[in-house]
């Protein structure tokens, strides 16, 4: 052999087995949200994406992939390749989507990696003005003894799972009135033609400021830094009773892990600064964070614990 070939043979090895993730990202990335731009998911993705871009140097892109309640988005994903350029945002709904979609053609829990946890929206209980029940115990109280209906943001949604797993651990008679969106169930709420309300805060806060509902419990684990004088469903003694509406970025399956690892440390250090915080506060988001192996528990707990809400009420969109 050539000497000349021989001496570059082992820099050639070391070479191939150093990771092509080294200097990520060498191109722009993408951030794919199966949702319309304007709504929560779409605006933290701007968020988190417009930060990246300043931290790594390149264009962190959002391009909305709208359709079936977020399973066009991620079916783009899980057809892209696993090299950290195509990440998504998303929010928790998808834990459910097997148990929802009988003709799902990838498993949103095995086929993705988990990146971060970018925050948690608080889902609410609320209460028409014109109720007879006024607080949270009042609402058992009165749901023990006769049907009432409620609204949420659609069947399958975290606040309608939030709203079952109530009713089955409190032994309450609610009927489910489905909505398509948070949007058009308040529309009907303040109007009184439906008394109750399971929804996220945003829609909650917009209904309290005309004094036509009023919340009477979160369903997080904790109380919420936005509504802090509202308990949670916790605190009245429903301890297994805790969904919140999340979201995150996750990634193919495959995707390299040292590229999870710098997206990760480069969103946990922006969810730190006061500025951010500011800005996901004013989406009512509270900010998260954290290892990835964190987020991808959550996931997991999720998926089995809501998906088996999904299947023992028989929820289905297709």
């Amino acid at each position: 052999m050539n000497k000349s070939i021989a001496w570059l043979l082992p820099g050639l090895a070391l070479a191939a087995a150093a990771p092509a993730s080294a200097e990520y990202p060498e191109k722009p990335v993408r951030i794919v949200v199966g949702s319309t731009a304007g709504g929560v998911t779409d605006t933290m993705a701007r968020l988190i994406g417009s930060r990246l871009a300043q931290r790594l140097g390149q264009s962190f892109v959002v391009e909305n992939r709208a359709g079936a309640s977020g399973v066009i988005g991620l079916t783009e994903v899980h057809r892209a390749a696993p090299d950290g350029y195509t990440l998504t945002m998303v929010p928790a709904n998808i834990v459910v989507f097997k148990a929802l979609y009988s003709n799902l053609n990838f498993d949103p829990v095995e086929d993705f990696v988990p990146i971060v946890h970018v925050g948690n929206s608080p889902i609410g209980v609320s209460v028409h003005a014109d109720f007879p029940a006024r607080n949270l115990q009042e609402l058992v109280a009165y749901a023990k003894k006769q049907d009432v209906s409620y609204a949420s943001c659609g069947p399958g949604t975290p606040q309608n799972l939030a709203a079952e797993q109530f009713r089955d651990v409190a032994g309450l008679k609610l009927t489910h009135i489905p909505y398509k969106g948070c949007g058009q169930a308040l529309t009907d709420v303040l109007a009184g033609r439906v008394p109750v309300f399971f929804a996220s805060i945003p829609h909650i806060v917009e209904g309290q400021k005309t004094g036509k509902i009023k919340a009477v419990a979160v369903t997080g684990a904790t109380r919420s830094s936005l509504l802090p004088g509202v308990p949670t469903l916790v605190e009245a003694g429903y301890k297994d009773v805790v969904v919140d509406a999340w979201f995150g970025l996750i990634a193919a399956k495959g995707t390299p892990q040292p590229v999870i690892d710098k997206i990760n440390a480069a969103v946990n250090d922006m969810l730190k600064q006061p500025e951010m915080r500011e800005k996901m506060a004013a989406q009512y988001v509270d900010p998260v964070g954290g290892p990835a192996d964190d987020f991808g528990r959550l996931i997991r707990r999720d998926s089995e614990r809501l998906s088996a809400i999904v299947k023992s009420v028989g929820i289905k969109v297709d």
